[in-house]
């Protein structure tokens, strides 16, 4: 039985340590988004020709982020709309950096950094700083000249204090026609936050990294190299910023024989130079280039070329196969099954397969092999799922009282059966719940999504939640939980997109009790 929500709410009160509020604050909403006759209500649903993004803040961002929905109590407000940009200048792609208050010490500027920004990367090779709250323009740094590269992407190259910037992969065929050597691959800038400086800017080329070389990643302090073949390889960044580091430079300042840094004029200069290949870490060969890091102790995640579907668990300080590492359900499906570390930091593995998801754990290592054993640790399965297993098969009876079993095809979509698969998995760290999304088809409410959340400690079933909207299952759905809320993001044809906003609703008395709607006895005459 669930501890009573008032005693959560007095403890709250009474407790010493921010860590321990936080937490009874969790389990408060845990309690409240578990309980039977809690209802999530959709609060908010709009449509549009272009990306929609929620970035976990609580905020909803439409029309190449240019407008700003905050999600307060049960609807969605317009917190501010910046004019639309024209196509040379949209929004690419875009991240929220927000200060980590554990740690206000290693902040350097206080004043220019504490607040919350948005950092957006432009079409026109510009990435600016915008205020979160207003949506004003803060920063603005200019990378380099259209002639020279393009910028596509940016994320974390360690999270909370540096950004990564890519650029997109040079054309060989177009290098030849304008007389450049077709040398250069990629470009890659690295700028630190808390303030927004410039780190490093690299050249990643085929003469010191090989012919072979298509792609490249900046993370976690780790250069990360793609070649032709799955082959990934792994080097120590701050190896080569110590050893091949020309010069420092801040934003704003000259350099002499480049300009100033970050201005329209020049860009940002090219300081860190290689003239061999760096020493290899770990290098590994694979499918799609996918390699997963995760676990205790660490292990990663490849799938072995030609077995698409079939994942391999190797311990990182060996390479051996772990005892038990090949991952394979043997099921019959329209995706091909999907392995991953569990974002809880912990042990564990999800093995994510078209009816169930299988939590697997690293166990000990056996000092004979040097294998660690792969050990099942629970399963999480549909409720409706294991609620038809139970079911007797359906079957149809003639005019003539021959009884027929119903088959399908193995080829048939799913829309055309009733037939139950995992679409995603969803994990909310603050609750500990981890969540199967599904699909659920009945002749009276049609097809809509389902979720199911259970324990992420003990897998416990807690609680199904419907949604209320039609769930087309050719359209992409990204379904995220965050503490009370649901959101669906929809991607349609031609581009079309949707949202979808549920959040709990449990209304409460003066005395911290649920509500309940009594209807009134008709007196008698």
């Amino acid at each position: 039985m669930s501890r009573n929500v008032l005693k959560l709410l007095n403890d709250n009160e009474y407790s010493c340590k921010t860590n321990e509020r936080r937490k009874n604050n969790y389990r408060i909403i845990r309690n409240l988004m578990t309980a039977k006759d809690a209802k999530f209500i959709k609060i908010h649903e709009k449509h549009c020709s272009r990306k929609l993004t929620y970035e976990g803040n609580g905020r909803l961002y439409y029309n190449q982020d240019c407008s700003c929905y905050t999600l307060n109590q049960n609807e969605a407000r317009l917190l501010y709309e910046r004019p639309m940009c024209d196509v040379k200048e949209k929004v690419i792609e875009s991240l929220i950096c927000e200060v980590n208050m554990e740690n206000p010490h290693e902040l350097r500027d206080t004043r220019r950094s504490s607040r919350p920004c948005q950092y957006a990367l432009k079409a026109n090779n510009r990435l600016v700083r915008y205020d979160v709250d207003s949506g004003l323009l803060l920063e603005s740094v200019f990378l380099a000249p259209l002639s020279r590269c393009k910028f596509l992407h940016i994320a974390w190259a360690k999270e909370g204090y540096q950004l990564e910037l890519r650029s997109k992969q040079s054309n060989q065929y177009q290098q030849r026609e304008s007389g450049v050597a077709g040398n250069v691959v990629q470009t890659i800038a690295i700028l630190s936050v808390y303030p927004l400086e410039f780190v490093a800017m690299m050249e990643i080329t085929k003469e010191v990294f090989g012919p072979t070389v298509t792609d490249v990643i900046v993370s976690v302090g780790l250069l990360i190299t793609m070649h032709h073949g799955g082959v990934v390889r792994f080097h120590s960044f701050e190896r080569l910023m110590s050893e091949n580091l020309l010069f420092r430079a801040k934003l704003g300042e000259y350099v002499e024989g480049h300009g100033i840094v970050g201005d329209t004029s020049c860009g940002l200069p090219i300081n860190l130079k290689l003239t061999e290949r760096p020493p290899i870490l770990l290098e590994v060969k694979c499918a799609l280039h996918n390699v997963q890091f995760g676990g205790i102790p660490w292990h990663y995640i490849i799938t072995p070329h030609g077995k698409e579907g079939i994942h391999h668990v190797h311990a990182l300080e060996n390479g051996y196969l772990a005892h038990g590492g090949v991952l394979d359900m043997d099921d019959v499906s329209i995706e091909p099954e999907s392995a991953t570390f569990h974002l809880d930091g912990s042990e564990k593995i999800l093995h994510l397969g078209p009816k169930q998801v299988r939590v697997l754990k690293i166990g000990d290592k056996n000092p004979v092999t040097g294998q660690h054993q792969i050990k099942e640790y629970c399963t999480l399965k549909p409720t409706i799922l294991a609620q038809s297993e139970s079911a007797p098969p359906s079957i149809t009876v003639t005019s003539s009282g021959r009884c027929i079993k119903r088959r399908f095809q193995p080829d048939q979509f799913n829309e055309t059966t009733n037939e139950v698969y995992i679409n995603s998995i969803d994990y909310e760290p603050c609750l500990e719940v981890i969540s199967l999304i599904y699909v659920d088809r009945t002749e009276e409410t049609g097809t809509k999504g389902r979720i199911d959340m259970f324990d992420n400690m003990t897998g416990q079933f807690l609680k199904t939640v419907q949604l209320q909207h039609p769930w087309k299952e050719l359209y992409g759905h990204t379904v995220l939980i965050d503490m009370d809320t649901i959101i669906d993001i929809v991607k349609g044809p031609m581009s079309k997109f949707s949202c979808y906003v549920y959040r709990l609703d449990r209304r409460l008395d003066t005395t911290g009790a649920v509500k309940k709607t009594t209807k009134k006895k008709k007196r008698s005459k």
